[in-house]
């Protein structure tokens, strides 16, 4: 231990890993400033759910498209509540599935599955690309599909499987929900725009959709746009990335694989170390 990051102060937005990731920044020396922006609940759609597995167990799908590793964790879950688990497994072995990045990989390989195709890079544009590339070995028009995604909105990818003639069966079997009181993340707008936190860490695209929400129902858009400007912002994964430049931001660390919390600290402490040099 080094302590590379003392005198460094961290806003730390993640829910799910907030004690792993706050303890590794801590004894490297960083004081870390912890406002979990969402958490993860299951969809009330509890039916429309069901209905989608029955149609997977029942192999109704030519292809299954997985956008995150939690939403096939929660349809695990979902699963084995209803004793279906080996009905889920052996239903996925029989079906060519295709994943959007490495999470659901590793949820996959949880399972002892592996996926058909693994799209690179893992967005939303990479899957139409991977999808138009599939068209060339087989006709997907009015074959049946089964989208898992991560928002309740139309995505693209359900846009263009339906132009080419798919019947497009989506699920989003978890919700985001705000986690942090309106209070404690104004607070921390308030630091950004003060230039109080060295260094914002984002772990997942819908926490800056929150910060922005929060952020314009208390007219606190403008400070927030001054702190972002003004805070190294270190990013998980591409979809962060890219959300981030849906704001017209750039973050200054970028971890281009191992998506992982440990990943993520070193990342941080070899940027501040270059800054030594």
């Amino acid at each position: 231990m080094d302590l590379s990051l003392l005198n460094w102060r961290i806003a730390v937005t993640e829910g799910r890993q907030l004690q792993e990731l706050c303890g590794l920044l801590e004894k490297e020396g960083a004081t870390v400033i912890s406002c979990p922006m969402i958490e993860i609940a299951d969809s009330p759609e509890s039916d429309k759910i069901n209905s989608w597995l029955n149609n997977l167990f029942n192999q109704q799908f030519s292809w299954v498209l997985f956008s995150t590793g939690e939403g096939i964790t929660r349809l695990t879950q979902f699963s084995n509540r209803n004793s279906q688990h080996d009905l889920w497994v052996n239903a996925l072995k029989k079906t060519k599935i295709m994943v959007r990045g490495p999470k659901p990989v590793q949820a996959l390989k949880s399972l002892q599955i592996q996926p058909t195709k693994i799209v690179s890079p893992p967005t939303s544009e990479g899957l139409i690309e991977a999808l138009k590339a599939v068209q060339t070995d087989e006709i997907l028009a009015e074959q049946s599909i089964g989208l898992q995604w991560y928002k309740p909105e139309e995505s693209i990818v359900e846009q263009y499987l339906q132009s080419i003639g798919c019947k497009v069966n989506t699920i989003v079997p978890y919700i985001y929900q705000q986690k942090s009181d309106n209070q404690a993340i104004i607070s921390l707008i308030e630091q950004l725009s003060e230039g109080l936190i060295h260094i914002l860490v984002l772990t997942s695209s819908p926490q800056l959709d929150f910060l922005y929400k929060v952020a314009r129902e208390n007219h606190l858009v403008d400070k927030l746009e001054v702190g972002l400007q003004r805070t190294l912002i270190a990013s998980v994964g591409p979809m962060v990335t890219q959300k981030l430049s849906e704001y017209g931001l750039i973050p200054t660390i970028a971890p281009d694989q191992g998506f992982v919390m440990k990943n993520l600290v070193q990342q941080i402490k070899k940027y501040i170390q270059s800054l030594k040099k």
